[in-house]
Order: C-alpha cells, then sequence, then structure tokens
C-alpha cells in the first residue's frame, strides 16, 4: 500500500467514527468539542466527513437540506461556549434511519466494514487513537493547534503523536513521536512535564518547543525557563546530579544514552519557524535537508548517489510546497530533478 493511500485511509477511517459517535444519544459536550477540532485542522478531514455522510444517506442530516463543506465550517467557527470548538450536530432521534450507501467507493467501503465490525466487537480497542481526546496526533504535511483543559495550547508539528493526562498536582504531555511546540498556561501547583523515551522537561509558563526524533530529544525555548534531565533509566543519567536550566533563546540536546549536550539540536530559528510553515537551513547537506523536507510530505524526495546528497545548502523553504526548493536546486545548484512512478522527485548531480 502506498503511504498515500495509508493516510487517506486514516483519514477516511476517523471520518466514519465521528459520525458513528455523533448518531449515538449519549455525545458529551467535550466529544463534539473533539470532532470540532478534529474537523478544522485539515480540509481533507471535511472532505472525507461528508463523503461518509453521503455514502449514508444523510446528505441532509444537519438542516435537512444538502450537507456542504462551507456548512460544516461555518457551523464550527460560530461555536459558543463552552468550548470555543463545538459543532452542534443533532443526537440520532432526530436523524433519518441509516440508508444503503449510494456511492460504492472500495475505499469508503472497506473502512464502513472494517470499522463498523470494531465497533460492535468492542469499543476498548487500542486502535481508538483518534477517539480517544488524550491521544492526539498528525499525519504527513499536517499540523495541529490544541489547546488544553488548563489553557495550555499545543502546536503539533507533521507525524506528531502525543499523550495528555492532566492531574490535579501535575500536567503531564507524553511526546511519543515527532515536534511540538508548548505554549503553557502557568499554575504553580500543577508542574508541567513532557516525557520523551530519553528526557524529561519541566515548566510552569513558558513557550517552548521539544523535538524527538532519531533517538534524540531536542529542546529550544522562546520565553520563560524549563529544566531538562534525562530519563533514569538511561546509561548517562547517573552522572547528572541536576537539571540543566535553558532560559529564552536556548537550547540542549539529550542523546539516547542521557548525556546532556547544551547547545545541540536544531537552531532556535528553526525550531520557531515551522509553526509557519517554513524551514531554514544554514550550511546543511541535501541530505539532511531532505530528510527534514520529507518528514512534512506525502511524495518523498530521493537522492540518488552520494554526491548529490553531499552537496552543502543553505536558505528557507516552505514545508507545504516543494517548488521553490526543486526550483533552487535546478537553477543554482546544477541538480537534474527527476519524477518517480509515486510522483515523488529524484535528484542527482548533471
Amino acid at each position: 500500500m502506498k503511504r498515500t493511500d495509508s493516510v487517506q485511509e486514516a483519514i477516511a477511517s476517523a471520518a466514519l467514527d465521528w459520525f458513528l459517535r455523533l448518531r449515538e444519544e449519549d455525545v458529551s459536550q467535550e466529544e463534539r468539542s473533539q470532532f470540532a477540532q478534529w474537523l478544522l485542522s485539515s480540509p481533507d478531514h471535511v472532505a472525507e466527513y461528508l463523503a461518509v455522510a453521503q455514502s449514508w444517506g444523510d446528505v441532509g442530516l444537519a438542516r435537512g437540506g444538502t450537507l456542504t463543506a462551507e456548512q460544516v465550517i461555518r457551523d464550527a467557527l460560530a461555536a459558543t461556549p463552552p468550548s470555543p470548538n463545538v459543532v452542534a450536530f443533532p443526537n440520532r432521534s432526530t436523524l433519518p434511519p441509516i440508508a444503503e450507501p449510494r456511492r460504492r467507493r472500495r475505499g469508503l467501503l472497506i473502512a464502513l466494514t472494517s470499522m463498523a465490525a470494531m465497533l460492535i466487537v468492542s469499543i476498548g480497542l487500542a486502535y481508538d487513537h483518534w477517539l480517544n481526546p488524550s491521544h492526539i496526533r498528525t499525519a504527513a504535511g499536517e499540523q495541529r493547534i490544541v489547546t488544553l483543559e488548563d489553557g495550555s495550547i499545543v502546536n503539533l508539528n507533521t507525524r506528531s503523536r502525543i499523550r495528555v493526562s492532566l492531574g490535579t498536582h501535575e500536567r503531564r504531555i507524553q511526546l511519543l513521536d515527532g515536534e511540538v511546540r508548548f505554549t503553557v498556561a502557568k499554575d504553580a501547583a500543577r508542574p508541567f512535564i513532557v516525557e520523551t523515551d530519553d528526557a524529561i522537561v519541566r515548566a510552569v509558563g513558558t513557550v517552548f518547543n521539544v523535538r524527538a526524533l532519531n533517538h534524540e530529544t531536542a529542546v529550544a525555548v522562546f520565553e520563560g525557563k524549563v529544566a531538562v534531565l534525562p530519563q533514569p533509566h538511561a546509561p548517562a543519567a547517573g552522572s547528572v546530579n541536576e537539571p540543566v536550566s535553558l532560559s529564552a533563546g536556548e537550547r540542549a540536546a539529550v542523546s539516547a544514552t542521557g548525556t546532556i549536550l547544551p547547545g545541540a539540536g536544531p537552531s532556535i530559528d528553526r525550531a520557531s519557524r515551522w509553526v509557519e510553515g517554513r524551514i531554514t537551513f544554514v550550511d546543511e547537506t541535501l541530505e539532511s535537508i531532505v530528510t527534514e523536507l520529507n518528514r512534512y510530505q506525502r511524495k518523498s524526495i530521493v537522492i540518488a548517489d552520494d554526491d548529490t546528497g553531499a552537496l552543502r545548502v543553505s536558505g528557507t523553504y516552505g514545508t507545504n510546497s516543494l517548488t521553490d526548493f526543486i526550483e533552487y536546486l535546478q537553477n543554482y545548484r546544477g541538480v537534474q530533478v527527476e519524477t518517480n512512478a509515486d510522483g515523488g522527485y529524484v535528484l542527482s548531480k548533471q
């Protein structure tokens, strides 16, 4: 299965999850808020939700007319307290009976069949990462902004996964993979803790970035202060007596062995600009740049040979489109660019 197909099926399955859940009578206000946040995070989510609704014969489920993308988005944006992202969809009692699908899209029918079976067999299956509001993730090229119950704002970069646990004595986030910016609401009684496989980051009220990739955790601070320490199980953790304190403009990385490296990891500029859809590279190899840009793309860039990968490149490039990056390589660095069977790019020296 192609990676693009896999991502699209995941979105289709999530859309079906929400469609089936919103037909139940016991949908909570929090679940409606989670649905609106998911819906507004990507145009693909809106399109797939509409496709599910139409295939199940519920094209008029909101107002008795045709359900359109504009209507769904307008309802989400016009949501009222207690949550800023609530879509008021009716309960099952006001919906027409479920009809046979009118359009037979192979991928959608597969998703409908598999998900319906899973829901019947067990609601508690581990597949519920889309339904569980404590488990948040993004696909390739997707970014999300989530406001937690305490008022903290979480920006998830592409291909990122977190688990959220807000307790009475602490607020704990597990960064399972990827990159996240945290704007932490001040609460001295409840420290804000971010955990990765390699490191623990503690804060109270601050803005900082954590990246967990390639067996390394990198931390960059934009406002306030954070404390960084290795996980207790790391081999080098015993040599660290005190956490390393980072202030605004400082960064550090923690290796898989537990070694803290002050000043290591992506630059402050790199860590701060991905939320704007831009990445800055300064005298880096083409291989490392392509590795980073591929995190944002469904169609990967491939480097044909070592000599091409060793080229050193600087510049600021967009994460949503590779056009400016590819044109720069062709016009100014003499790189030959071809398109492969998957629609991605193959780079080689001319």
